[in-house]
């Protein structure tokens, strides 16, 4: 992404002068791309509370600090470090432990920020909390991963989902990831079982053709499947449930299908991007694209690729083709400092996800799908 900007005097007052795509071969090799991100998601700490802050906003600066994206990124800099061979990623990681673990409230969930459920949010901060865990990266990991595994399993209900306010409850695939992988690092059975039921949920919502009900939606944000296509993947292998892998992977065949439709205003893609809103008929619902949910969709075709999906030469292709674009849209050259690779919401930046905004969640996807197909794959038995 070429982005000129005309900053102001105030702190954090930047105003969007000329924004465009990057010009086809003119994206810089996946290498630069991937520290770039890295290096920006550990900029995102927020000086008070060392907690990730959630976006950075071209006309406000950074925008508060949140668990969510702060767990989520722990994974994501531990597998850098590993990767990668970075200090600092895991410097980075282990402050946003200490910060994590400060953050917690007694009940053992955390506080949402930015329209997120607190279920979406304690699962996220799980991840981290996990990932420390498991690397001994922080000392208080473990109990703090028991406590909010624990909140999950009381806030279930009979029927294995999470109901909110009322609402119909909706797919939580990250939720039966992250609790099979607190299962499998904590050594709590309860953990799995929540996981099981949750997953049981999922079945008994989805269609022959694959889709899953989104609480009766016309339009889904595409992170939102995306995000429960890489929760079903991932917590096939780690359930050793081959049912579960298969939903997620119906799902995203089911991604393709649409991708490839021929016709405008049919098919599941603007430009040379995966729509960022889809309908339960398979079509794109908006005319922009979500970056987030391109990247990680593309992880997850490289994952199923290498996890036993079929026609894996065909999953990857779809990897790159969506993955592609959302790499073109970070900031690299020629922007202020504390937008250097970061990663829009959007595209274009304007569009409608999180609109002139750069999230941590954006940087994260991309992080961990460059991982996923640069540097020879994330373990078989990742965390999120």
């Amino acid at each position: 992404m070429a982005l000129l900007l005309l900053r102001g005097r105030r702190r954090g007052d930047s105003l969007p002068l000329l924004l465009r795509e990057a010009l086809p071969g003119k994206v810089s090799f996946d290498q630069e791309h991937l520290d770039a991100a890295a290096r920006w998601i550990g900029r995102s700490a927020d000086s008070a509370s060392g907690l990730a802050h959630r976006a950075y906003d071209l006309r406000l600066g950074w925008v508060e600090p949140d668990a969510a994206s702060t767990g989520a990124a722990i994974p994501t800099l531990l597998a850098v470090a590993d990767i990668r061979h970075s200090a600092e990623a895991r410097t980075s990681a282990s402050a946003f432990g200490a910060a994590l673990v400060e953050a917690q409230r007694p009940e053992g969930c955390f506080w949402s920020t930015g329209g997120r459920s607190e279920i979406g949010t304690t699962v996220d901060a799980l991840f981290g909390l996990l990932a420390l865990t498991r690397s001994g990266e922080e000392p208080q990991a473990e109990k703090a991963a028991i406590a909010a595994a624990e909140w999950l399993c009381q806030r279930q209900d009979d029927d294995g989902a999470w109901h909110r306010l009322g609402d119909r409850p909706e797919p939580e695939g990250r939720a039966i990831w992250a609790l099979a992988m607190a299962d499998a690092i904590l050594g709590r059975a309860a953990f799995g079982d929540a996981a099981v039921a949750h997953l049981g949920w999922i079945e008994r919502q989805r269609r022959s053709d694959g889709w899953i009900d989104w609480s009766e939606r016309s339009s889904v944000e595409i992170r939102s499947v995306a995000a429960t296509v890489e929760g079903l993947l991932e917590a096939g292998v780690v359930l050793d449930d081959r049912s579960a892998f298969e939903a997620g992977a119906g799902l995203l065949i089911g991604l393709e299908r649409g991708y490839r439709l021929a016709g405008s205003g049919v098919r599941l893609r603007w430009r040379n991007h995966l729509a960022g809103a889809i309908s339960p008929d398979w079509r794109g619902t908006r005319r922009t694209a979500c970056v987030e949910g391109s990247a990680r969709i593309a992880l997850c075709a490289y994952r199923a690729a290498g996890l036993g999906a079929v026609d894996p030469s065909r999953r990857r292709r779809f990897g790159d083709e969506v993955l592609d674009p959302a790499r073109s849209a970070q900031a690299l050259g020629g922007v202020p400092v504390d937008l250097v690779g970061g990663v829009p919401a959007s595209a274009p930046i304007w569009g409608g996800t999180a609109p002139l905004q750069l999230t941590t969640m954006a940087a994260k996807a991309l992080v961990d799908a460059l991982l996923e197909r640069r540097d020879g794959g994330l373990p078989r038995e990742r965390l999120g």
